[in-house]
């Protein structure tokens, strides 16, 4: 979601950035939903344009593969998310990237069989029209790496006997008509570029990431500190609270070797200088147990002010951990 540029300052809200929710968990589900519905469709429509009873010519070769796509893509309302990505820069390109990558994965998943094969054809001009929905300047180039990069350039070839021998092919195509596979070509040579023309899908050699669209972060549920829980691994994952026993009862290893060495005291005489060195351990230890034990206390000591809304109190906190340190029983 945008920041909000009524209730923040144009300074700060300019300095807002959304990245991390371009990998988080929830919107690449979402996408990844949203693009097998986009490809689906186009495949299904594809499927639908046969020629049906007497119909002279195939509706394949009257429309061409880029019109059937086009239309689908408006139906699903794709031209009007570039407009919901905000205008910060970082928020944008991470967004645009994410999309990128999942059509980038369908692409890579054609096979022989038909139905992968019209899957990353939709995906190759879904990947198209994406990037010249977005505004001139806003995203320097697409990022593949070396396998999304072969599969975009054999699609056209892989493709072209599913789109132009398929079932209602004619028998002899018009001379002025082109093959509905020539759309194909043209994406492909627009987005890899030509010996005089620089493409915008710049390949990068980098290890190959399977899925390419993955979720690297996941989104706090709401009313998720109510009980003052405990982070733990990652983020979204809680504990419960930790009883931590008081400082007075903790075995402390200092202590342990302290009374050790009394022991040893009296079995026979020991070094002074051991004697001393486990002395100012004991001293250390017991001085770091309080200073945890204050720690905990300073972030524990009002559970109520983590609810929704109502944020910490820095002179509060500052105040309290003034009166622990003057109280020498703290």
């Amino acid at each position: 979601m945008p920041p909000s540029r009524e209730a923040t300052p144009p300074l700060e809200a300019g300095s807002c950035s959304f990245a991390a929710l371009a990998t988080s968990q929830a919107f690449v589900q979402a996408l990844q939903r949203d693009v097998h519905i986009l490809v689906d469709a186009f495949a299904l429509t594809w499927l639908w344009l046969d020629p049906q009873g007497d119909t002279p010519t195939s509706l394949r070769w009257e429309y061409g593969a880029m019109a059937v796509f086009q239309r689908v893509w408006a139906r699903n309302q794709w031209p009007q998310v570039s407009g919901l990505l905000g205008s910060e820069s970082r928020t944008r390109r991470a967004f645009m990237q994410s999309v990128a990558n999942a059509f980038l994965d369908r692409i890579a998943a054609a096979t022989r069989d038909t139905s992968t094969i019209l899957h990353a054809v939709g995906a190759l001009l879904g990947l198209y029209c994406w990037w010249h929905a977005q505004p001139a300047g806003a995203w320097p180039a697409i990022r593949v790496d070396p396998a999304a990069y072969t599969a975009i350039a054999s699609l056209p070839e892989l493709a072209r006997p599913v789109l132009d021998e398929g079932a209602g092919a004619p028998a002899t195509p018009p001379p002025t008509s082109l093959p509905p596979s020539a759309d194909v070509w043209y994406v492909v040579q627009q987005m890899l570029g030509t010996p005089t023309t620089a493409g915008y899908v710049h390949l990068y050699m980098e290890p190959c990431r399977v899925p390419r669209l993955r979720a690297l972060t996941t989104v706090m549920p709401r009313k998720q500190f109510e009980a003052l829980p405990r982070l733990a691994g990652h983020i979204g994952s809680t504990q419960g609270l930790r009883s931590v026993p008081p400082t007075e009862k903790a075995p402390l290893l200092a202590e342990a070797l302290w009374n050790e060495s009394l022991r040893s005291t009296d079995e026979g005489p020991s070094s002074t200088t051991s004697a001393a060195s486990l002395d100012a351990l004991y001293q250390a230890q017991r001085q770091y147990a309080r200073a945890q034990k204050s720690m905990e206390d300073a972030v524990a000591w009002d559970s109520s002010s983590w609810e929704e809304g109502r944020p910490l109190s820095l002179p509060s906190i500052l105040a309290y951990l003034q009166s622990s340190s003057a109280d020498p029983a703290s």
